[in-house]
């Protein structure tokens, strides 16, 4: 009788093991390849890359060029605590860099618009689950500066509306 119980007590936590497992969103991994002929989304925009040698704009027509843009989920918390799940489509933010010209560096401070600004340190820069999106759930971003930095592994307060510009810290 004791060796049936701790059978079923294991078989239990097995399962509350697996369905936890199964609840548990994955965030950062592509979802699905996007359309490489974006131009009635990507709109028009600009980010500077600031760099110890001078600045170099990354361009909504510099995005069209490169051959990586990703479609990726990403997953927030609200300041109530309630998870959102949202698709991004944008470019690699490693390629960004490499665009700019950009080899190495310690952090990076991405700041939009408005003046709000995020640390980024060079292990979250270079994940491939980070990029510069300019559509979320298949509708372009809106306002004068359509797009947004997505740390899809990041917390939410790097998550920067507006990006305007890239700054590299050496």
């Amino acid at each position: 009788m004791k060796k049936s119980a701790i059978i079923l007590l294991s078989l239990v936590l097995l399962a509350i093991i697996f369905s936890v497992a199964a609840c548990n969103p994955k965030t950062g991994e592509p979802v699905e390849p996007a359309e490489r002929d974006l131009s009635v989304n990507i709109g028009e925009w600009k980010v500077t890359v600031v760099t110890s040698g001078g600045e170099k704009e990354f361009t909504s027509a510099d995005a069209k060029k490169l051959d990586s843009y990703v479609t990726l989920e990403a997953t927030t918390k609200n300041k109530a605590g309630e998870l959102s799940t949202s698709k991004y489509t944008g470019v690699y933010l490693s390629d960004v860099l490499s665009y700019a010209g950009v080899t190495d560096f310690s952090s990076l401070t991405i700041e939009a618009s408005d003046g709000f600004s995020a640390e980024y340190d060079k292990d979250l820069a270079l994940k491939p689950d980070t990029i510069l999106a300019w559509e979320k759930d298949g509708k372009p971003l809106e306002g004068d500066q359509p797009i947004q930095m997505v740390p899809a592994s990041g917390t939410g307060n790097q998550f920067v509306k507006m990006t305007a510009r890239i700054i590299v810290n050496d």
